[in-house]
């Protein structure tokens, strides 16, 4: 009898383990997509995730994630296809183990009126939302992610100011060993860990062309103030000219 309910109990484990694994792509979709809008505010899309349950490579295609309220581009970011190798003997535990992340190709729109950005306030975003957690394992909370290796190759730039719209070449950008250095990384700290390296490579790393533009932008804002005020100034002073003409 003993040996029969001992039996019956593996059974059910390996149901459990393998109806997880059947499921991996969908539960790779779904905590990509209510984890990562949860914690920006925009939408976070995915097309599709394939993903060996036996060597766990695999990829993620069409990722994007959307642009905050007030910016023109539809996305701030387009991944494209993204390269994935992950331990799936930690799925059930609770830090996830990723070997590697390569995001080939990826596409940044970079929106910029002088004063903020389109990246600044994802990150802001983030400190103002993504404190509160899912409900439940399955909505992406309380699962940790410890990544060794993650590379945006080739990355594209859109840069979009008050001016200006142009592509621009961005050298390509590693993160190593997020989250090894406690019980892996929350999903909101590995976000905030990479726009903050997108954002110091835009701003702190001279890529051609970004500081033109800027310039550029600057330069146009000014323009734009100083007409605001030749505008009011006219307006006061007609206002002022028919009340005397009145009296």
């Amino acid at each position: 009898m003993i040996k029969k309910i001992f039996l019956g109990l593996i059974v059910l484990v390996v149901l459990v383990i393998g109806g997880t694994f059947l499921y991996l792509d969908s539960i790779v979709k779904n905590g990509i997509e209510i984890a990562g809008t949860r914690v920006l505010g925009t939408p976070v899309l995915v097309d599709s995730v394939g993903i060996s349950p036996l060597s766990g490579s695999g990829s993620i295609s069409e990722l994007t994630i959307g642009n905050p309220e007030g910016y023109s581009a539809e996305n701030a970011f387009e991944l494209g296809e993204i390269s994935i190798a992950l331990n799936t003997g930690s799925i059930m535990s609770d830090v996830i183990e990723i070997d590697s992340i390569i995001i080939d190709s990826p596409r940044i729109s970079y929106e910029t009126d002088i004063r903020t950005d389109n990246i600044r306030t994802l990150l802001a975003n983030i400190s103002s939302g993504g404190e509160a957690e899912p409900e439940s394992a399955a909505e992406g909370g309380s699962k940790n992610l410890l990544i060794y290796d993650l590379q945006m190759i080739n990355p594209r730039l859109d840069l979009i100011t008050p001016v200006a719209s142009a592509p621009v070449v961005m050298p390509d950008i590693q993160l190593t060993n997020i989250g090894t250095g406690g019980n892996g990384a929350t999903v909101e700290e590995v976000i905030r860990l990479i726009l903050n390296r997108v954002n110091r490579a835009i701003v702190e790393g001279n890529i051609p062309g970004v500081e033109e533009y800027r310039a550029r932008a600057q330069e146009r804002l000014q323009e734009v103030e100083s007409e605001a005020r030749d505008a009011i100034d006219d307006a006061v002073e007609d206002i002022g000219s028919r009340l005397r003409d009145i009296f």
